[in-house]
């Protein structure tokens, strides 16, 4: 069958990422406390007479929901009625501290640990006000105090060894940092972070090291480390070498404009202020990392919102981290709230771009197709030499079934292209998705086909083509070879494995169609094209009984109208065998 694949734009879901980390290597995820673990909350009335029980309850659906305003509401009024409840305590602490409530979530980290010493996040938290307020010894006593554990085990060597750089201690921050320099997954973050520390220090020889070192082991770092090793050489008087770095990235992401400040900076010869010029945004930084590593790891995970507040509350003015509390937000479907932060992202900004483009993205999902829309065509005609926002544009449209003007709008976006490149392909897929789905066949077969000379080894393609072929009940034989080897590629993808088991219907290899639809029907139990052709093959050798209660169970899903015709038409007349499989007989 065809599947409903991904927006594959890149623009959509594109993060400026700094890292992406392997954390079963270390543990990190082993201790997080499981707030909804305890006791079953507070069963008192509150003064209004309503529930603290029911405020409890809709704290927490508000909580799991995403939406920690209304939580936070809820839990606080359940709480002045049970102020000793310690689940209370902690699930209050968590969303005021994921609101960026910072005074308030003060106030219940330490009630919090007066009960519970061992509460990470609430110590991390006592920790930075520590540090905020020139308390570096109180904040770093607490942080060596907590248990090895979860994400302490990458918190407390960053957080250490930051406070050692920002009193000047360069051989405690190296021993701080030497936990992570035994671990191969953080070797980009040990090397980045103790050169900015050494940078810090004042001992540039020593920062010089690290980074080298750090991209002699990855030679194509993400846009973070870029940004930040570049500031360093273009303060230090190297400036040939930050735009060697710069052309480098730009080399393999034409389409980024995230440097565009950094590029007009070297042209006016310009010396930008330091990205890192205190211990508070080094702090910011790695408390940042975390939160960008929960989120990869956990998408809208309560507990990335909360680690990128209170980077946020060390560095308010940090583009980054502003940028991923927009991306967690939205990926916790709190689309409106996401928008507020991308709308504030500075016209001066190199993120302001991506911002834009990701706010159309989060208005749509919002319900605000119209505005998203006119959006992205204001985009397009203020870039014209752009495709991205056509691209987004086309991706919102499809979405909505509206495929003749997503094919315009791809269409434009590819006719923006200097050259089709193999990094292009998604683009033309979407195009002939589009294609497709409008009917319009012998375009859609020309963009798949010129799709696989780019990517012949991409399972959706393999499988969109071979399914469209089969459907038409032309080149079976090359259709079948296709989806096979997609289905070699995705064994376990219910879509592809029903367009394996449809082309051997269609070639009249009704016993391998059972088999295979069989299979499908199993990955994607509740689907309502599969569970139909699944019925059509039992029909076909003699199992009709079975093939009535496919029908049925393919009606009693979401089909759309003219497949719900189609079977009720079969459960009268039974199925009639494929055109196409009469040459095969």
């Amino acid at each position: 069958m065809l599947p409903s694949p991904p927006a594959a734009s890149g623009s959509r879901k594109s993060r400026p990422v700094l890292l992406v980390a392997a954390l079963a290597a270390v543990g990190l995820f082993g201790c997080t406390p499981n707030p909804s673990s305890q006791s079953a909350g507070p069963a008192s009335s509150s003064s209004d007479g309503t529930s603290s029980f029911g405020a409890y309850l809709a704290g927490t659906a508000a909580a799991a929901a995403g939406d920690f305003g209304v939580a936070a509401h809820y839990l606080e009024r359940a709480l002045s009625d049970d102020p000793q409840n310690v689940e209370l305590l902690r699930e209050t602490f968590t969303v005021e501290t994921g609101e960026g409530n910072i005074p308030r979530s003060l106030d219940l980290a330490r009630r919090l640990i007066a009960v519970e010493p061992d509460f990470t996040v609430a110590d991390m938290v006592l920790a930075v006000e520590d540090i905020k307020a020139g308390r570096l010894d109180a904040g770093d006593k607490r942080l060596a105090a907590l248990p090895a554990t979860g994400l302490n085990n990458l918190l407390v060597p960053l957080s250490r060894a930051w406070i050692a750089a920002g009193q000047k201690n360069k051989d405690a921050a190296i021993e701080f940092m030497k936990p992570l320099s035994t671990v191969s997954a953080f070797q980009t973050l040990y090397n980045l972070h103790l050169g900015l520390m050494m940078d810090l220090i004042g001992d540039q020889q020593e920062a010089q090291a690290r980074f080298d070192a750090m991209f002699n082991a990855d030679s194509q770092p993400p846009f973070r480390v870029i940004e930040l090793v570049g500031n360093y050489y273009e303060r230090h008087g190297q400036a040939d070498r930050a735009r060697q770095l710069y052309n480098d990235f730009q080399t393999h992401n034409p389409d980024n404009v995230l440097l565009s400040v950094a590029f007009q900076r070297l042209t006016s010869g310009t010396i930008p202020h330091a990205s890192v010029a205190s211990l508070r945004d080094g702090l910011a930084e790695a408390i940042f990392d975390i939160a960008f590593i929960v989120q990869h790891e956990r998408p809208g995970d309560q507990l990335a919102l909360v680690y990128n507040r209170v980077a946020l509350s060390l560095k308010p003015d940090f583009p980054m981290g502003e940028m991923l509390l927009a991306d967690i937000l939205e990926t916790a479907n709190r689309e409106k709230e996401a928008i507020a932060i991308y709308q504030q992202v500075s016209p001066d900004s190199p993120f302001r771009w991506s911002a834009r483009l990701r706010a159309a993205g989060a208005e749509d999902a919002a319900g605000e197709t119209d505005r998203a829309v006119a959006e992205l065509q204001q985009m397009s005609v203020e870039a014209p030499e752009r495709a991205d926002a056509l691209a987004e544009l086309g991706d919102i449209l499809r979405s909505h079934e509206r495929f003749a003007e997503a094919a315009v709008a791809y269409d434009t976006a590819i006719s923006r292209l200097p050259k089709i490149e193999k990094r292009d392909w998604p683009l033309l897929f979407n195009r002939a998705i589009a294609f497709e789905r409008n009917h319009q066949i012998p375009q859609a077969v020309a963009d798949l086909e010129h799709t696989l000379q780019l990517q012949p080894d991409e399972p959706y393609v393999l499988n969109y083509l071979g399914y469209v072929w089969v459907e038409k009940g032309i080149n079976l034989p090359r259709a079948r070879q296709m989806i096979e080897k997609a289905v070699t590629l995705k064994p376990n993808d219910g879509s592809i494995v029903d367009s394996l088991g449809w082309a051997c219907y269609q070639q009249g290899q009704f016993k391998d169609a059972v088999r295979f639809l069989e299979r499908a029907a199993e990955l994607r139990p509740h689907d309502p094209t599969i569970n139909d052709h699944l019925g059509d093959a039992y029909w076909q050798v003699g199992r009709h009984a079975e093939a009535h209660t496919q029908w049925q169970r393919a009606l009693s899903f979401d089909a759309d109208p003219p497949l719900r015709a189609a079977i009720a038409h079969k459960l009268e007349s039974g199925a009639t065998k494929p055109k196409s499989a009469e040459q095969h007989l």
